[in-house]
């Protein structure tokens, strides 16, 4: 959808490093897109928080539409994960704890976030995955690309007629293409903290379609299934995270005071 550009901005001798996302010509092209580009990046420019990437400014220049964004020089929770799992070295459980919990913060702030007048923005991620969580070098974690995947989604529905994207990670009710919510991004953090604690991926297979299968027929198998060492209050919130039904997600006191 984009080409990513490291920039260095300077200014009265100071200088700092920043990451460019420009829409590629054939995308910006597409009025509707380009309208919903910027509008996300608009709301993703509201949200100041210290484990959210910063996002800013975005807009276009000679037709070509970018956001602006923070630079943060870590690694990919994906990387982290694919590195632990070749190594047979699982990830300590409250080192993952540490980056979920930060995680959570993030997608909590972003969930409640409202305008000037009080109103909810009903901000969702939608992209919620791996990819999309960088823990820094000096351990801080940042939760990357809000304001973006609304608009990477709606424009691959509108070209293909079929919903795209990383089906392994999406909600039920998202893998449907029915109306989403903050739930919807729960769903997605449940599945990432299985996967980080068991080291094997939870709903992914060969193809698409197996994915899909699983994703909305499967249960989840117990995490003590692989970790043993795992705290035992920590099956009833990965469990009530993965519920098929959004109404089952939401994190009651005891859960909250678990994590």
């Amino acid at each position: 959808m984009a080409d990513i550009l490291l920039a260095r901005e300077s200014s009265e001798g100071s200088s700092r490093h920043t990451i460019i996302k420009i829409v590629r010509g054939e995308h910006s092209e597409n009025g509707q897109f380009a309208q919903m580009f910027l509008d996300e990046g608009r709301l993703a420019m509201r949200l100041s928080h210290p484990n959210i990437c910063t996002v800013y400014e975005c807009g276009h220049v000679d037709a070509r539409y970018f956001i602006a964004m923070e630079y943060v020089h870590g690694r990919t929770l994906r990387d982290v994960l694919v590195r632990s799992v070749k190594a047979k070295e699982p990830l300590p459980i409250p080192v993952i704890l540490r980056i979920f919990s930060a995680v959570a913060e993030a997608l909590d702030f972003a969930h409640r976030a409202r305008d000037a007048q009080g109103r909810p923005l009903e901000i969702v991620h939608r992209d919620v995955s791996p990819q999309n969580v960088v823990i820094r070098y000096d351990g801080v974690v940042k939760l990357l690309d809000f304001g973006v995947a609304k608009a990477t989604t709606q424009i691959h529905e509108s070209e293909s007629g079929a919903l795209k994207g990383k089906f392994a990670y999406m909600s039920p009710e998202q893998a449907e293409s029915r109306d989403i919510d903050a739930r919807s991004d729960i769903f997605s953090l449940g599945v990432m903290l299985f996967e980080s604690i068991t080291g094997r991926r939870l709903f992914q297979r060969k193809n698409q379609f197996s994915t899909l299968k699983a994703l909305l027929e499967s249960e989840p198998p117990p995490l003590a299934q692989y970790r043993p060492d795992v705290p035992e209050g920590l099956q009833p919130i990965v469990d009530r995270a993965l519920a098929k039904r959004s109404e089952e997600r939401r994190v009651g006191k005891e859960c909250r005071s678990r994590w």
